[in-house]
């Protein structure tokens, strides 16, 4: 694991040093704030990749005391969204939340927001401008099920296991990713004594459903 971390951070510490050596070089004044923009959006895509590494360490066995924090997944769906929201308008992508009311859960409250945020992330980044990405949350029976669907372009069945694979990414993305979005859905979830499928949307899409046991009362 800490080899394959060490080589995922590499090659976004090497292009932060050549952009800013090259925001530092450049003379113009329109050329130098090109660099600075490259600069930001590469220093957030560093950062989000050490968020992950962090949560995968965190969800490692043994690794912290279990938590039992009393969770209302709809409300952590509906703040994920708004901190998304930006992006998804400036992408032209709707999104949405459907839900019908509280759905109590019991689980570490820090990794269940990280599992929700890598699901609307992921959703995102593949869906195609104009399109749009859905979250459902609903209490059915004993379980909480939640479901992200998207409008990108889907993951073909014999790639579906692979993908939850820490680092593992699908031959032919052009997308940027780091590869541990759906190996940190499936700890958490897993984690949380729950279950994570994946199966095609309606719009063609991917989609993703998440089963965890509903609070009792």
């Amino acid at each position: 694991f800490m080899a394959n971390a060490a080589h995922q951070l590499r090659t976004p510490v090497a292009l932060l040093w050549t952009q800013a050596s090259y925001a530092l070089r450049e003379t113009a004044a329109d050329k130098r704030q090109e660099a600075l923009v490259a600069l930001q959006a590469s220093s957030g895509r560093l950062a989000r990749l050490a968020e992950q590494l962090l949560t995968l360490s965190r969800a490692e066995p043994g690794s912290r005391r279990p938590r039992a924090d009393r969770i209302d997944l709809t409300e952590a769906c509906r703040q994920v969204l708004e901190t998304h929201a930006p992006r998804a308008i400036e992408r032209n992508i709707d999104l949405g939340l459907e839900e019908t009311g509280p759905v109590p859960v019991i689980g570490d409250g820090t990794m269940l927001r990280e599992m929700i945020v890598n699901l609307v992330d992921n959703a995102l980044r593949y869906s195609k401008p104009g399109g749009s990405v859905t979250v459902k949350i609903a209490a059915v029976d004993s379980e909480a099920q939640l479901t992200v669907t998207d409008a990108g372009p889907g993951i073909p069945p014999e790639e579906r296991e692979h993908v939850f694979e820490r680092f593992y990414r699908i031959v032919g993305t052009n997308e940027e990713g780091s590869g541990l979005g759906l190996a940190i859905v499936r700890e958490v979830v897993e984690n949380a004594g729950g279950s994570v499928a994946l199966g095609d949307a309606a719009s063609g899409g991917l989609k993703v459903e998440v089963r965890l046991p509903l609070r009792s009362s």
